[in-house]
């Protein structure tokens, strides 16, 4: 992230598999740690990412190994991370309904009354841009507060992704991982609608 906002020549480097203990994910310290960098860092540069056009990725040029070898197969046991899912989810609805718009919520109780998760690429992005916006001017503890209600969600997310690339190779989860950046490029206007709608709300009130 601050190689892309230094304007740094990007590249790849080939270094070899590495190994992973096969795990779900877990919303530790570390998760706190690394949507609040994300989050502190975008809102730093949004002058300067936010206007920027969306532009179809580049393969970069890769240094070290040339031909990679295929990465782990990772087991997710979809049923322990729903699981999960629930746990996050219940203490922090109100949360949600804070800080997310009144469609978000409803679509997501939907979710959760049906036990029926589907939180789609359209859905993923207005999510975090809801609530990278109201972060934007929050208090230190409402940071805290919009990031314990980022937790659910992205289990959610994790849920929905895994359902539509398990059956698959790692090539199409790629392929799936790049749709996402492009959705999140191409709905920056979404993001902009929500900061101008605020500035109509304080200037008619």
């Amino acid at each position: 992230l601050q190689a892309i906002f230094g304007h740094f020549k990007l590249c790849e480097a080939g270094l070899g598999s590495k190994v992973h203990k096969a795990s779900a994910p877990k919303l530790g310290p570390m998760f706190t740690q690394v949507v609040r960098t994300l989050f502190d860092q975008l809102l730093i540069r949004e002058p300067e990412w936010l206007p920027m056009p969306a532009k179809q990725p580049q393969t970069l040029k890769r240094f070290g190994l040339k031909k990679l070898c295929p990465p782990q197969e990772l087991k997710i046991d979809i049923r322990d991370l729903k699981e999960k899912l629930r746990s996050e989810y219940y203490p922090r609805r109100d949360l949600l309904k804070k800080y997310l718009h009144d469609y978000t919520v409803s679509t997501i109780e939907g979710m959760f009354e049906e036990d029926n998760y589907h939180v789609d690429i359209l859905l993923w992005t207005q999510i975090v841009y809801q609530l990278l916006y109201y972060y934007h001017n929050a208090t230190p503890e409402e940071r805290k507060e919009i990031i314990e209600a980022l937790k659910p969600l992205y289990f959610a997310r994790s849920v929905t992704f895994n359902y539509q690339t398990w059956r698959y190779n790692v090539n199409y989860a790629e392929e799936a991982i790049l749709e996402q950046a492009k959705a999140f490029a191409s709905q920056k206007p979404y993001l902009m609608g929500l900061h101008l709608n605020g500035v109509m709300e304080k200037i008619l009130h």
